[in-house]
């Protein structure tokens, strides 16, 4: 049995995990949990797991910092990152760790988890015997490539571009001649892709997107610009998914700009997803930060109901989504450099 500790200062997480593991069928046992890096250092160096779950966020010590230990004191236990979609952009920065595998997002779900147990036991698999296998350089591609599968799916190009360099190194030392490599870079290339579908959920346009290597130039070049085209189109997939996320948040905004309750919890809401989603979509997308845009639909309503010479400035306040009438003349003077009474003399209402 692989042994697991699992290090969350989340009971439920912890209680979550540990169910999902010990029922999995995969040889797999949760051997201990920490609810910080401090205590996982210390189980770790008493239980030697194979396998740690760790949250990111966590005091005393944390999941970055835990890592960064074991990386110097055991090098050969695997990490798993648990994290919260705030904790997003955070995250990233594990993975520059070749002892962080994976990820998994809060809140949990049981499917993805056992996947990646299955991975990893495949993983724990190869590494016991691939030095005994006849295709021992299929287990050194997929040993490579699930280093290189994270930073693609974050679009770090920086990283991508050194991870292609080391794993060049690595296999042109290994496989000196040439149809080894290309075999190997092949397989690389399927893996890559394969893993890339499981993450997300069997995108038609990366299953269908054409990845070929051929026998009749550079595999490293060839293999290089298919993962360029891999990355373009998960770029081009998400900016999608952030256009339509856009356009169903501004349609909600539009429909409750009036309400003094609208906020970016409510929205994210409606629109199925987290608040760090929507905020980091809504700022790339539209250029300004959500409160910015709801403060600007706000204003250029109560500027149309301005020009109605039977509006009252309380009401048009009111209906703009402001309960005081003091705090909705200061914004509207931020945001058309004038107060509403200013406003309503310079359209000769007043």
């Amino acid at each position: 049995m692989h042994k697991v500790i699992i290090v969350d200062d989340e009971s439920m997480i912890k209680r979550s995990l540990s169910i999902l593991i010990e029922r999995s069928g995969l040889p797999f046992t949760v051997v201990g949990t920490a609810k910080n890096g401090m205590e996982a250092s210390q189980l770790i160096q008493k239980l030697s797991p194979e396998l740690v779950f760790t949250d990111i966020n966590m005091p005393v010590m944390d999941g970055l910092e835990l890592i960064e230990w074991a990386e110097s004191n055991t090098p050969q236990t695997t990490f798993i990152i648990v994290s919260g979609y705030s904790e997003f952009e955070y995250a990233r920065s594990a993975l520059r760790f070749k002892q962080v595998v994976d990820y998994l997002l809060k809140p949990i779900d049981p499917d993805i988890v056992l996947s990646l147990l299955q991975t990893i036991e495949q993983k724990f698999e190869r590494k016991k015997h691939g030095n005994n296998n006849n295709s021992e350089w299929i287990w050194a591609c997929t040993m490579l490539g699930e280093e290189l599968l994270n930073k693609i799916w974050f679009l770090d190009q920086a990283s991508v571009d050194q991870t292609l360099d080391t794993i060049d190194k690595e296999l042109t030392e290994k496989y000196a001649s040439y149809f080894p490599l290309l075999h190997c870079y092949t397989d690389l290339l399927i893996f890559i892709r394969n893993n890339l579908l499981r993450k997300d959920d069997g995108d038609i346009s990366l299953a269908e997107l054409d990845l070929s290597m051929n026998s009749h130039t550079n595999p490293r070049g060839q293999f290089s610009e298919n993962i360029n085209r891999l990355m373009k189109e998960i770029k081009r997939n998400r900016n999608q998914a952030y256009r339509k996320y856009i356009r169903a948040a501004v349609t909600f905004i539009e429909s409750h700009y009036h309400e003094d309750t609208l906020s970016l919890q409510q929205t994210a809401d409606e629109v199925g997803v987290s608040i760090s989603y929507l905020s980091r979509c809504f700022k790339e997308e539209t250029g300004i930060s959500f409160i910015h845009y709801v403060t600007q639909v706000r204003i250029e309503h109560a500027k149309r109901m301005l020009a109605n010479p039977e509006s009252k400035t309380y009401e048009v306040a009111y209906l703009s989504g402001y309960k005081e009438y003091s705090h909705f003349a200061k914004v509207f003077k931020k945001y058309s450099g004038y107060n509403p009474t200013e406003y309503r003399k310079l359209l000769g209402l007043e």
